[in-house]
């Protein structure tokens, strides 16, 4: 069989299952029965299809990343190298790898001092006293914390305790003047 006895040619039967295809799917997507869609129905489709091809592309391009432009960007940071100038470019101080170059930042921004409530000079500078250094700050304040928490669990539990020994006081309490009392009843 031939396309041609049928009575269409190769690019008129390409057009008819392309679109029969399409209102196939709008039909899906919709639930209707119709091939009458308006812009919703082929923004829907467009959406089911990116999800398709955002699922099926993502752990390719992942896995590409992770083969070619990782180790790359491993390997230029790695080389790269920081030379302390003075204003004129003059080099002045030691050269530093990338990774030493943070290490030392790090090592600086913890050390630096700080006032009583953990502001550096540059961002407090007015009436600014130094009280202790940056990572010493953050730890008493982490202790402080965990202390806060333990003791507002602490006395959570103490007044629920005391609580409920209060109202058992009450009760027996109640209960024996109750029995103390005598009620009598006299007519005149």
């Amino acid at each position: 069989m031939n396309v041609t006895d049928l009575g269409f040619t190769a690019d008129e039967l390409r057009t008819l299952v392309i679109e029969r295809a399409a209102d196939k799917l709008c039909a899906e997507v919709l639930g209707a029965d119709t091939a009458d869609y308006a812009e919703e129905a082929l923004s829907a489709v467009d959406r089911k299809i990116k999800a398709h091809i955002d699922e099926a592309i993502t752990p390719l391009i992942d896995a590409a990343i992770a083969k070619h432009v990782e180790p790359y960007f491993s390997s230029e940071i790695e080389k790269l190298v920081f030379e302390e100038t003075n204003r004129w470019g003059e080099k002045v101080g030691k050269t530093l790898t990338f990774r030493e170059m943070v290490i030392e930042r790090a090592q600086a921004y913890i050390e630096e001092p700080v006032s009583y409530d953990g502001k550096a000079k540059s961002q407090d500078s007015y009436n600014w006293r130094p009280n202790t250094t940056r990572i010493a700050y953050e730890v008493d304040k982490h202790i402080q914390y965990e202390i806060s928490v333990a003791l507002k669990d602490a006395i959570g539990n103490l007044n629920s305790s005391i609580a409920s020994g209060l109202a058992g006081a009450v009760k027996v309490s109640l209960a024996q003047a109750v029995e103390g009392v005598k009620v009598a009843v006299t007519t005149k």
